[in-house]
């Protein structure tokens, strides 16, 4: 089942942090939910369906137990554009691969990609494998200060078959930033005079979804669409709901499949592949175990893709810098362990041990997790599958 989250109302998300820290005035507010947030309100959702006492009847520690089957995989933006029709239609992030310059006229951009050299040729790295192959950028100059974060299918699709956009392209056509935030101002208010209390001001944070940050968005409405898996018979998420912090309403719908399938690039073999990363990976370290290079090789080790035969090897990475995430646990009535999280748009060059199976390579892992078993109830760690020739 696929569904879609979407709201009219401003949405508080934070990242754990309490209210009070320093320098923690607004609560450490988030300009998206984490995948940790979405999963839970639709594992609530689908417990109420089977029975409005699930979580707090005699077989609660049971429910919770079974409910925890369900996933949620794919957890991507969506955007519903006024102007294009009553489809929601995915968001992908910014490949890290992807450097973004300001064009020649305003709003719009030269998109270029890196070279590969051999990082043993380049010099002045501390790396053991002669085969590493490091990102090199001959651009001088200064970046984009504000390039779209989210990609449009079009142009993240150009990006995975060719590795590059061609001429300068539009803010618009590249895609959008992320939903516009909006910042309210709060006093404490003192029980015995009914007044203001001094120097208690602080503030709440959200997120609005019907619009887009910055001033080259389009009409329409981001939404937040989860691929559902592990569902029992007439299990339905579906209706209006709470959603995040502050009880801000929202509301769940059926939606088709989001994730496109496949393209047919892949049937010309290929030495090396990318994996974009379009949800954050959640692997306890900066690359999905069963594929980390041996640290006591000269070369990166042939890894074996779980549950199949197929073997590849990561011969480089771009890997944004990492992000926490911690959160509040109602099961024990505790405040979970953070965890470091590799970003979305992180990217993965592998080269492949046979080329001539580059399309059952490509099939494997397209739209499924990088996580030890190719899958993540939590929706952590999605790939989309990337061309490149070096």
């Amino acid at each position: 089942m696929n569904v879609v989250i979407h709201s009219n109302e401003s949405l508080v998300f934070r990242d754990g942090r309490p209210f009070g820290a320093e320098g923690q005035v607004n609560g450490g507010a988030l300009r998206w939910p984490h995948a940790s947030t979405v999963v839970g309100l639709l594992r609530t959702r689908i417990g109420l369906s089977r029975s409005q006492d699930y979580f707090s009847g005699e077989n609660k520690h049971k429910n919770i137990n079974e409910i925890k089957k369900v996933g949620a995989t794919r957890i991507l933006p969506l955007w519903q554009g006024i102007k294009d029709g009553s489809d929601w239609l995915p968001l992908f992030p910014a490949p890290a691969d992807a450097m973004t310059f300001p064009g020649s006229r305003e709003n719009h951009y030269l998109v270029k990609p890196f070279t590969y050299e051999n990082a043993f040729a380049e010099g002045g790295i501390d790396l053991p494998w002669k085969n590493w192959l490091l990102p090199i950028s001959t651009n001088r100059e200064k970046p984009a200060s504000d390039p779209p974060e989210l990609w449009h299918k079009k142009s993240f699709f150009t990006w995975l078959e060719t590795g590059s956009l061609t001429g300068e392209v539009s803010a618009h056509e590249l895609g959008l930033n992320l939903p516009l935030p909006e910042l309210r101002i709060h006093t404490a208010i003192d029980p015995a005079t009914g007044g203001a209390k001094t120097s208690q001001l602080f503030s709440s944070q959200g997120i609005q979804l019907n619009t887009a940050a910055g001033d080259r968005q389009s009409a329409g409405r981001f939404g937040i669409g989860a691929n559902l898996t592990q569902l029992n018979q007439g299990d339905d998420p579906c209706g209006p709901c709470f959603f995040g912090g502050e009880r801000k309403t929202a509301r769940i719908e059926k939606i088709k499949d989001f994730l496109p399938p496949i393209p047919d690039w892949f049937q010309t073999p290929s030495r090396f592949l990318r994996l974009i990363l379009i949800t954050p990976g959640d692997f306890n370290t900066w690359v999905p175990e069963w594929l980390e290079p041996d640290w006591n090789q000269n070369e990166t080790n042939w890894c074996t893709i779980p549950n199949t035969s197929l073997q590849i090897r990561l011969v480089s990475a771009l890997i944004p810098r990492w992000f926490p995430v911690s959160g509040w646990d109602y099961e024990t009535r505790g405040p979970k362990a953070t965890r470091k999280l590799v970003p979305a748009g992180a990217v993965y060059i592998v080269e492949l041990k046979d080329p001539e199976k580059t399309n059952e390579v490509a099939n494997c892992l397209w739209g499924r997790s990088l996580n030890s078993d190719l899958s993540d109830p939590n929706g952590a760690g999605c790939v989309c599958v990337g061309k490149l020739t070096i």
